[in-house]
């Protein structure tokens, strides 16, 4: 878990202008599922890259504006950990106005 939400922070961090992540942890209303949420105000990515984060050596976002892009391997990890601990991730985003990753975890 500490590996999980660690590599969440520090994308938020890297691609955020505003250098603001908000993190909330929580059950959900129905299923009382354990989740939980990182959210930045950064640059975003479109629903049609959705995809393409959570694969090996893919990096998005501009190179001229960002020096360290990483290696794009991170989300990836990411969503195989979070599949090994039986749970799921979810992504919401909006070019120029943030990402929202979302983890749900079974009690």
């Amino acid at each position: 878990m500490e590996q999980i939400i660690s590599n969440l922070i520090s994308n938020s961090i890297k691609y955020n202008d505003k250098e603001k992540v908000k993190i909330e942890i929580g059950l959900t209303e129905r299923t009382k599922e354990i989740l939980l949420t990182i959210k930045d105000n950064g640059i975003g990515i479109a629903k049609e890259d959705y995809e393409k984060v959570f694969s090996f050596f893919t990096t998005l976002g501009k190179k001229d504006r960002f020096e360290n892009n990483g290696t794009g391997i991170g989300l990836s990890t990411v969503q195989k950990m979070v599949h090994k601990l039986d749970g799921r991730i979810e992504l919401e985003s909006e070019i120029g106005k943030g990402s929202t990753f979302t983890l749900y975890f079974k009690k």
